[in-house]
């Protein structure tokens, strides 16, 4: 049977699907983006218009396509991450967008293959696999959890790279409850994951979004009591089992921390830092950390990612990242007086995240060292410190238990399941 060429007549943007049936009836959507006249004409209006993003709709109107595969040329990604666009897909099976700072820096062609899990035997298999999961166990308690629509497999070249996912709350009522949802992660390489996301609205109701950086088969699952969700590890150590506590963070490595442990929304443009090239270790998380406002630039166009954060940066990161920064203000320090960050300074004193020296004085060009780091993080995020025996713990060669920040650096390289704050902290589990 011959090709047909599908297009979405509500999108200004000009590409063709090519559907295809095989002979066992199944049906097969291809897309390939290739920087045309017409396309890049349509990408430049995007962005004149100030469009956050492309956005392409796959339509299927009978719910008979199996497999979605799309390539995203070289050229394409140029143009998109060069005007500071993400990519966005949008399907009966939900939604996916790939952030501009995640194409930027790809090294060729970018491809992706999503297949809705249409039987219902299959279906049954994967929530059979999601109810003796581990992971599943410990975030229900031991309770069971029923996928809700589909599940949907997706593979890509594109791995590690943030890419945001919309399943769709098919047949759920209006009113739903988030702390009831997940997402059961089974990865190619065997590995599982459990994820929680946030409710938004879709086209035809309402979907759950969240983020990942690896592919392979995803369910929507909803649970009868509220999940416990985990903390995931934000930092990491160095060869030989050290964490150098004292060491100073750099502008990069406080990016990385802020993207692993905070959801933030992304309201600002993407951007190129003259000083971080797309091969730089921490491009993306930079870039969302920008987006995020939670790191600025400087006047030149440079970020300086090598740069040491002093004591007023991270604590003018912590007072956006608090519940409730507003209200009560701190006595302030001998130093602090008129300086850029002094509210932050107050309302992180007033909160307790912050405090100052003996002679009175807070110091807020000093550096501020790993253990400082997570520590300010911590309280700031309402996190741990997490307490457990030394059998349970890692046990970093030169942070012994003793050490002063030992609970707080526990909390920050230990995934775990996120208990009730409680006064003193939380107790691994």
């Amino acid at each position: 049977m011959e090709p047909e060429i599908i297009r979405d007549p509500s999108s200004p943007i000009p590409v063709d699907i090519v559907r295809t049936t095989a002979a066992d009836g199944s049906k097969q959507d291809e897309i390939k983006l290739t920087a045309d006249a017409k396309l890049r004409e349509a990408i430049n209006k995007l962005a004149e218009e100030g469009a956050a993003s492309l956005s392409l709709m796959i339509p299927d109107a009978k719910d008979e396509v199996s497999t979605i595969k799309i390539s995203l040329a070289r050229d394409v990604i140029s143009l998109l991450t060069g005007r500071g666009l993400d990519l966005q897909f949008r399907t009966v099976n939900g939604e996916i967008t790939i952030p501009a700072a995640s194409l930027q820096g790809a090294s060729g062609d970018v491809t992706m293959t999503i297949q809705p899990v249409k039987a219902a035997a299959q279906t049954k298999e994967i929530e059979g696999r999601a109810n003796q999961a581990e992971i599943v166990l410990t975030a229900t308690g031991g309770n069971e959890v029923t996928i809700i629509g589909r599940p949907v497999q997706i593979e890509t070249n594109l791995q590690n790279r943030e890419v945001e996912l919309v399943l769709p709350l098919t047949g759920m009522a209006d009113e739903v409850d988030p702390t009831k949802l997940g997402v059961y992660v089974e990865h190619s390489g065997g590995t599982t994951e459990f994820l929680t996301g946030e409710v938004v609205p879709l086209a035809n109701g309402k979907g759950l979004k969240f983020t990942v950086d690896h592919f392979s088969t995803f369910a929507l699952v909803k649970s009868d009591v509220a999940l416990t969700s985990m903390h995931k590890a934000y930092i990491s150590g160095y060869p030989g089992g050290l964490f150098k506590p004292e060491n100073p963070i750099t502008r990069a490595e406080m990016a990385a921390m802020l993207v692993k442990t905070v959801e933030m929304k992304e309201a600002g443009q993407a951007i190129r830092f003259s000083d971080v090239p797309a091969g730089h270790w921490a491009v993306e998380a930079i870039a969302k950390a920008y987006r995020m406002g939670l790191k600025q630039g400087y006047a030149d166009g440079s970020f300086k990612p090598e740069k040491p954060v002093t004591r007023a940066e991270i604590t003018a990161i912590a007072v956006k990242l608090m519940k409730s920064a507003a209200g009560q203000r701190g006595a302030g320090f001998s130093d602090t007086a008129g300086h850029w960050a002094e509210q932050a300074i107050l309302a992180a004193q007033a909160a307790g995240i912050v405090s100052g020296y003996a002679d009175g004085s807070f110091r807020p060009t000093a550096l501020v060292t790993r253990a400082e780091a997570v520590t300010v993080l911590n309280r700031a995020l309402e996190r741990g410190p997490l307490f457990g025996g030394a059998d349970v713990l890692p046990v970093w060669r030169d942070v012994p238990q003793t050490h002063w920040a030992f609970y707080e650096i526990a909390e920050a390289s230990t995934e775990h399941t996120a208990m009730p704050r409680a006064e003193g902290g939380e107790q691994l589990k």
